[in-house]
Order: structure tokens, then sequence, then C-alpha cells
């Protein structure tokens, strides 16, 4: 099954950010798509495999620690034009600037299965994370979602295959009635 996954209709925004110096800040936490989400995010999986990616970046902004909620769409536009949106919420803290704790736990706790006219089937989850207080990434936080192939459907034969099909069955026809003949 091949995979597009589309950039310009996936989104993560925050819906509400509470906590020390939020109040003042006016960004102290953010969220967005992760870098190079989307420009070349093709990838085919074969039934029953998976892959999971980053999708999600946060940021933050000074010392801070509180609680917060978000939503995320992930858009696809191979195999089937589609959409899945989930919402969570989890904590955080950072020191300058810098995640040292946090988490996120998604509503949704089964993951979401889009099923096509052909009847091929894929999942797509969301995922939690944890991290440890004190935990100092050295980089970018990111969330991730996993893409699951559940049911490929088989590859129909072309026309091309059934007439070459109906053409053997034909030569074969002719070939009987004319040994019929000379017996």
């Amino acid at each position: 099954m091949d995979f597009s996954l589309d950039g310009s209709g996936s989104s993560a925004n925050v819906l509400s950010v509470s906590g020390s110096f939020c109040s003042i800040l006016a960004t102290c936490f953010d969220v967005g798509i992760a870098p190079g989400f989307g420009g070349s995010s093709n990838f085919s999986l074969a039934e029953g495999a998976s892959r999971t990616f980053d999708f999600i970046r946060f940021a933050f902004n000074g010392d801070l620690n509180g609680s917060y909620r978000l939503s995320a769409t992930l858009a696809f536009t191979q195999p089937v034009a589609t959409s899945v949106t989930d919402t969570g919420g989890g904590q955080f803290m950072a020191v300058s600037g810098v995640f040292t704790g946090g988490s996120l736990t998604w509503d949704q706790t089964s993951p979401t299965v889009v099923t096509m006219g052909d009847g091929s089937s894929f999942s797509v989850a969301f995922n939690n994370f944890a991290y440890g207080q004190g935990a100092i990434l050295n980089g970018p936080v990111m969330g991730t979602a996993t893409v699951t192939a559940l049911s490929v459907a088989p590859v129909p034969l072309p026309a091309t295959g059934l007439l070459l099909v109906g053409g053997l069955g034909a030569i074969a026809l002719v070939r009987r009635k004319a040994s019929r003949k000379t017996a």
C-alpha cells in the first residue's frame, strides 16, 4: 500500500495552556508540524507492516511548567484523500527554553481505522509520550504517529491479462476441435 502524507492538510494547534509564566509570556508553549514533514513523506507498507515518524514539534520559551491541550490532524493524499484528527494533553516543564520533562496523552485510546472502497484498510495512531523530570533533551521534542497497513486488497488482473487468458482458452478450443476432425 502506497502512502503520501499531505503536509498542507496536516496541522497541530494549541487549544489551551496553563501554568507558571504562561499568562505573562505570549507564547510560552507552542506546537506545529515537524520540520520536513510532508515534503518527501511517501512510503509503502506491506500488509501488517507499520511506519512511525515525527509528526508534531513542541517548542518552549523560558523557565516554565504547566499543562496543555492540543489538537492534531494527519492528512493523506494517497492511498485515499483523508485525514485523522485527535485531541490530547499533558504536562510540561522547561528550563531556559529546554524541555526537561512532560507528557502527552491522546484522547483516543485505540488507532483510527480507515477503510477504502476496495476493502483495503490502514490504521493511524498518535503516540503518547512521557519524559522524566530532569531528562534534558538537546534538540526538539517531537510527537510521533504510526501508520499500519491492516489489509491490502489483491491487485485486480488488468484487462490485457483477461484478454490473454481468453485468447489462450480460444486457442485450446480450436486445437481440440481440429484434433476431433482428424480422428
